[in-house]
């Protein structure tokens, strides 16, 4: 008997001779790994910026975290350490005392604690907030004001367009359905220049300043759909936004050593003096109109390849410049075990959201 003869007589093989290779493929995958329907709210479609920079860097990280709410159970201290600054700054930005600031980013850390070995500790933390002040004591602007308080941490979910979809993510042809998709997100603050001029103002927490960095946020989608939901909210557009970036790494050996050497506190000074950097960056209707023409697109291809009950990987970003992808090794597995290690000790429920609980 020879393979040909085999390969016939394998049940298997018949039916992938009667199918072409892509539905094949398509019913095996669908088969092992079926994605779930979409998250809808009332009928809609929320979309923030997280969300959409997970589809751009890769579709299947996008479903893991969109779709199946899973994210890395490991501790991710960089990104605990930017909530607790944000917790600070938002209750000065609110008029709230230093001392009241602190108190409740110092309650955020024993919510959710730093490793006991990161440099980015509650202490330091501390000390990154009294100098951010200090460095910034002689910045002339006014926080705005809204019908419910200051412009501070503001929410919102403004509709961005419908979809009209013709079939489910198992390849069914229904009625044409109409879904509402809506942008949303929360900006950190909005203030007011000395010349009148309305910014939106975003903080960030990094571990680079410089060249590269500037580059990255005068590029910034999110910045973009910011200013977009700013002129949604008040009627105009902001001059621009401005990144207010504190970087978070841990003092240099030689900081301590010049200041021994020189006997004074200046050295340190110089340093906390060059761990912050706020830049503006002007904005025109011509690039709003862009980012919502590019925003559409992108949810459009994402509902598509949904409708199609497949998420392609972009295996580009399984390792970056940050290290691997969370989803590494899941998606090393093959795809019928997947879904076993996403439900592991290893992965828990993703519950964030930039807003509790849209609403239409």
């Amino acid at each position: 008997m020879n393979d040909e003869t085999c390969i016939k007589q394998n049940p298997l093989a018949e039916v992938i001779e009667a199918m072409d290779i892509e539905t094949f493929v398509k019913a095996s995958v669908r088969t092992a790994n079926p994605l779930p329907p979409l998250p809808l709210t009332n009928g809609a479609l929320f979309i923030d910026n997280s969300v959409m920079s997970e589809w751009k860097q890769c579709p299947e990280q996008f479903k893991n975290r969109f779709l199946l709410n899973r994210t890395a159970a490991f501790e991710k201290p960089a990104l605990n350490f930017g909530s607790g600054i944000h917790d600070a700054l938002k209750w000065l930005e609110r008029g709230f005392a230093l001392e009241s600031a602190l108190a409740s980013m110092a309650d955020h850390f024993v919510k959710v604690p730093q490793p006991p070995d990161d440099h980015r500790s509650p202490a330091h933390a501390e000390e990154t907030i009294r100098r951010y002040i200090e460095h910034h004591k002689t910045d002339q602007w006014k926080v705005l004001q809204t019908d419910k308080g200051p412009f501070v941490e503001f929410p919102f979910a403004y509709k961005l367009f419908d979809s009209w979809r013709d079939r489910d993510y198992d390849g069914k042809i229904d009625m044409p359905t109409q879904i509402p998709i809506f942008f949303c997100g929360k900006i950190d603050l909005a203030i007011e220049k000395g010349d009148g001029t309305k910014w939106i103002v975003d903080h960030k927490t990094t571990f680079q300043l410089g060249k590269m960095f500037s580059y990255e946020m005068k590029k910034s989608a999110q910045m973009r759909g910011y200013c977009w939901a700013f002129k949604k909210a008040t009627g105009s557009l902001p001059s621009g936004y401005i990144v207010d970036a504190i970087r978070t790494n841990s003092e240099p050996k030689g900081v301590t050593n010049d200041c021994l050497l020189e006997d004074s506190d200046e050295p340190r000074k110089k340093w906390w003096r060059e761990q912050f950097f706020r830049e503006p960056f002007y904005i025109d209707q011509a690039e709003i109109n862009e980012w919502e023409l590019n925003t559409i697109a992108i949810i459009e291809q994402m509902l598509w390849h949904h409708s199609h009950g497949y998420f392609p990987q972009n295996d580009s970003w399984c390792v970056g410049k940050y290290g691997r992808c969370q989803f590494y090794d899941v998606c090393s597995l093959p795809v019928n075990q997947r879904p076993l290690m996403l439900q592991s000790n290893m992965f828990v429920e993703d519950t964030w959201t930039p807003l509790n609980k849209p609403t239409l």
